[in-house]
């Protein structure tokens, strides 16, 4: 640093094994006494106005982060010592919202390579989702299914379940079909397809290219851009499970050559069949013919759906007439 000069901002340098350290704070009930990691990673960070934070005598600077339309986490990474640290917090009480808890948390952020994701304990075979787990989750589900809801003296129960085996992003079946271990939903999404399109940000440091700089390095995958895009809930890499069941599916659709399948349904006892399009089963997949889906966005579901016939009375329509 020159005279007056300002000092340089803080590099962080991305790397398989590198460790970030920020501090976030999110808001929820009043009555809420502890928040399960699970449910803190979905979370936005909230900074209430005119927070004093002080870490090791370091004033951090919060608030000013507008332009991003949202609150950011403070990088705290230079500030940190080994040993023992000292996080200091003022709120001033006129900026509290009533029937709200405040709770403010360092985060470790640990970067992986692709390569360091895909060798993850949780994608190995000892801690796949087993076929017959599933299988139990799908005989609960169809073993009552009520609309009575509706009339509560009729009541539907359906007989088999649908559940989607395309990427939502792909639109193309899974290669390897995952989920977080907080989903609810049977649907899965393909682990590589996951991977891959993390958003990231693209900084061109030489100047010459912009956001499209190919010659420059990227920055690693967006941290907090790991929410299920079926439900979400977590899906960061470490909580994805791979789904005994569908792999099984996969597995025997490419046999049948039956690939181009978008749904199955599954029945009670365990059995299940593909649901075709007609006009790419006309077309066939071993035909020569490059059947590629057509992008057609659809919204997600938040459960795999179960087909149940709907207990609605038929409505009767009454035109009056004006004579």
């Amino acid at each position: 640093m020159y005279g007056n000069a300002r000092p340089s901002l803080p590099i962080n340098i991305f790397s398989n094994g590198s460790v970030r350290v920020r501090l976030r704070c999110v808001f929820c009930r009043h009555d809420v006494e502890s928040i399960p990691e699970g449910q803190w990673v979905k979370w936005d960070t909230v900074w209430p106005d005119h927070t004093y934070i002080q870490l090791n005598g370091h004033i951090l600077r919060i608030g000013d982060e507008q332009h991003y339309r949202h609150d950011q986490p403070v990088e705290v990474d230079h500030y940190v010592v080994p040993g023992r640290n000292e996080l200091k917090v003022l709120v001033p009480p006129n900026t509290l919202i009533p029937l709200t808890k405040k709770f403010i948390a360092i985060e470790v952020v640990e970067t992986l390579s692709h390569s360091s994701v895909l060798a993850l304990n949780n994608f190995s075979v000892i801690h796949k989702t087993p076929a017959e787990q599933t299988l139990n989750i799908i005989k609960t589900r169809l073993g009552g299914a009520p609309c009575g809801a509706l009339d509560g003296d009729i009541t539907m129960l359906s007989s088999d379940l649908v559940i989607r085996i395309t990427d939502p992003f792909s639109s193309r079946i899974f290669d390897v079909p995952v989920r977080g271990i907080s989903c609810e939903h049977l649907d899965c999404f393909d682990l590589e397809t996951w991977l891959n399109i993390r958003p990231i940000k693209n900084w061109c440091v030489c100047g010459t290219k912009g956001a499209n700089c190919g010659a420059c390095p990227k920055e690693s995958s967006l941290t907090d851009k790991w929410k299920c895009p079926i439900c979400g809930e977590d899906a960061r890499p470490q909580v994805l499970r791979i789904d005994g069941f569908l792999s099984g599916v996969r597995a025997i659709l490419a046999v049948q050559r039956q690939l181009t399948a978008k749904d199955i349904t599954v029945s009670a006892d365990g059995s299940w069949k593909p649901i075709i399009d007609s006009d790419m089963e006309e077309a066939g997949e071993g035909s020569g013919v490059d059947i590629r889906p057509v992008q057609v966005p659809r919204p997600a579901r938040p459960q795999s759906v179960t087909k149940i016939v709907s207990c609605r009375a038929p409505i009767e329509i009454i035109t009056l007439d004006d004579d």
